[in-house]
């Protein structure tokens, strides 16, 4: 994550040492994690009063944590004073758009696709009809957008509609992949259509995500990206999304921060930073 939230995660295991009950071995796998103890010694170091917040990453071996701050093995002897309090993963964010806002991306020619995936999460519960969730510049197409709380998609006509509402509230795996031929649309990890349209590209202008057309969206996206692959031939289990050498835009809105003419890091590696147009909010995510 590229924030850090501290956030309690009692499921990690802080185990008494032998040699004092008042001593603790610390021993993480997880990744962004911070660790913060009252302690009097650390590892080898005796620091008499010693508290610090140190972040921590994968196993590494036993090296004191006091001594290399991104490290996730050492002893911490608390003196009686209580044991080590672990925070994380860190939490992510994701971006509200409210209804006055969207993220405008540049035109690259890494968006001129005719096999692609376009996914994202999100959430909502919005009636209103026509509210878009990403287009391209010029003409929209490919484009999608929410009426009467079912997912439309087109590139050209005919438009695909779904047929399982997503303005429930709740979080939803919205994907569309295309094969060169045939477009599908899947919600939940669940098929909810397809067809086979006279044109399946996508366009290389400029990336609309939250908006196209003046008609911007009343909800959350999380996790945003752009494959030149289909990445769901089947049914399949929605899981938090990540990059890979297929991945050619990724907006992953754990930036945080940021308002009308801000940035939003792309991290697919290819540098499509995103531009924030009016005024959202960020939002953490689960």
């Amino acid at each position: 994550m590229s924030v850090l939230v501290p956030t309690y995660i009692p499921s990690i295991p802080l185990d008494p040492q032998a040699s004092t009950d008042s001593g603790y071995s610390i021993a993480l796998s997880s990744s962004n994690v911070y660790l913060e103890a009252p302690c009097t010694e650390i590892g080898f170091s005796n620091q008499p009063g010693y508290s610090t917040t140190t972040p921590v990453d994968a196993f590494v071996g036993s090296i004191p944590l006091s001594h290399t701050p991104s490290v996730a093995s050492g002893s911490c002897t608390t003196g009686g004073g209580g044991a080590p309090t672990v925070y994380g993963p860190a939490a992510g964010y994701a971006l509200n758009f409210n209804g006055n806002s969207w993220i405008s991306v540049p035109a690259s020619d890494n968006f001129t696709l005719s096999i692609y995936t376009i996914e994202f999460w999100i959430k909502t519960n919005t009636t209103s009809g026509g509210q878009y969730l990403f287009g391209w510049d010029p003409s929209g197409d490919p484009q999608m957008y929410i009426g009467d709380g079912v997912i439309h998609f087109r590139t050209q006509f005919p438009s695909l509609v779904g047929t399982i509402p997503i303005n429930n509230g709740e979080w939803h795996h919205v994907a569309v992949t295309s094969d060169g031929t045939t477009i599908t649309l899947w919600i939940d990890g669940n098929s909810d259509g397809s067809i086979t349209p006279s044109e399946v590209g996508s366009y290389g202008g400029n990336l609309n995500i939250g908006n196209w057309g003046m008609l911007p969206l009343e909800g959350i996206i999380d996790e945003f990206r752009v494959s030149n692959k289909v990445r769901y031939t089947g049914p399949f289990t929605p899981t938090s999304l990540n990059s890979d050498g297929n991945t050619v835009g990724f907006w992953k809105f754990d930036d945080g921060s940021g308002g009308n003419g801000g940035s939003v890091i792309d991290s697919s590696g290819h540098s499509h930073t995103g531009i924030i147009e009016g005024d959202p909010t960020w939002v953490t995510s689960p």
